[in-house]
């Protein structure tokens, strides 16, 4: 982008006078602040293609592992649970049950 310094802009104003000088001078500022917000969001956006979408297909995975994780703790506590019922001492008269409360002894 080309710089308007002074003496670019008293030319415009001897020239053209007050008001084209002032109208150059803000579009020339907002083409300015224009380029720079682009350079910023160009920058958001490669951070967020390289370094977010890493880190959430990181944490899907990990949560699938968890996840994974969490039933085999959930089989083997109800794999040990249904052992004990059959294997555990009765006291006389009572029934012993499964997880759903579904009475084991016929």
């Amino acid at each position: 982008m080309l710089f308007l310094g002074e003496a670019k802009l008293l030319a415009l104003m001897r020239n053209f006078g007050l008001p084209v000088t002032l109208t150059i001078f803000f579009v020339w500022q907002g083409a300015i602040r224009e380029s720079q917000l682009n350079a910023r969001i160009d920058k958001l956006e490669d951070y967020v293609r390289n370094e977010l979408v890493d880190l959430v297909k990181e944490n899907h995975a990990t949560s699938r592992r968890t996840a994974e994780i969490l039933l085999r703790v959930e089989r083997s506590l109800d794999d040990m649970h249904h052992r004990s019922a059959w294997n555990a001492p009765q006291e006389p008269g009572r029934r012993r049950h499964d997880a759903a409360g579904m009475a084991l002894d016929p």
